[in-house]
């Protein structure tokens, strides 16, 4: 039979749920099939030991504990603290890693709060009778009012 475009050849689909077949075969040779991964891998299969052990040791993940390091003055210095933190051995290069994405984060709220600001300082100014401002040619410093 030709396959004709447009129709299914399976009008009724694929049965929903589990595959029962699959499932009850499993569990009737469940017990067989565990004493032969078992006998493989006290055979010497490599594959047969790995699944034996994953199951019997899980692997261990890593712990988050607390980490003291000394608080500076910007976000570079307090980068530059966290490095030193591992060149010294105070913390591993992972925790160090988890460490740096939070002051890269910390770095872009505080980029996008101070142009939230400097656009509200240009939008009052504005409303206010202001003339155009060009926001390239004007210093910083004239932008935010001084508070």
């Amino acid at each position: 039979m030709a396959f004709v475009k447009g129709q299914s050849g399976n009008a009724t689909g694929r049965p929903k749920g589990p595959d029962r077949y699959g499932l009850a075969l499993l569990e009737k040779n469940n017990r067989r099939l565990l004493r032969q991964l078992i006998e493989k891998a006290a055979g010497g299969d490599m594959r047969a030991l790995e699944i034996c052990a994953d199951r019997l040791w899980p692997k261990m993940k890593p712990t988050n504990r607390p980490v003291e390091i000394p608080l500076a003055s910007s976000l570079s210095d307090q980068g530059q603290e966290v490095l030193n933190a591992v060149f010294t051995g105070l913390i591993a290069s992972d925790e160090a890693s988890v460490l740096i994405n939070a002051l890269s984060a910390q770095a872009k709220l505080i980029e996008v709060s101070e142009l939230v600001k400097r656009i509200e300082a240009l939008e009052e100014f504005r409303g206010a009778g202001g003339q155009t401002v060009v926001i390239e040619k004007m210093p910083r410093r004239q932008l935010l009012p001084t508070t």
